[in-house]
């Protein structure tokens, strides 16, 4: 997994999600339209278990457009900061 961690000296903002998630569902449209909204925006999103595959279809039937999209077939970064429910966001500061 690469490290995530801010970049450019700007805030990083870490979505945990899963297609299975009714809230990851809902709130996946309002993320992507942040990031188009506001390209200087560094949004992860984090896909926690599932297969490419599958994450694709999501991608695909919701006719979403995201940037920065990492599969975490392992749940390192739920076990790292402690995730037990989902959707979750994370916010860091620049530093």
């Amino acid at each position: 997994m690469q490290a995530l961690a801010p970049r450019d000296g700007k805030p990083l903002v870490i979505n945990l999600w899963a297609t299975w998630c009714a809230p990851c569902q809902a709130e996946m449209p309002v993320l992507a339209s942040a990031q188009a909204r506001y390209p200087g925006l560094n949004l992860v999103f984090v896909n926690q278990g599932e297969r490419r595959d599958t994450v694709d279809a999501f991608i695909k039937a919701l006719n979403l457009r995201i940037a920065n999209s990492l599969f975490d077939p392992e749940l390192s970064v739920a076990k790292a900061t402690e995730t037990t429910a989902y959707p979750t966001t994370l916010f860091y500061d620049a530093s």
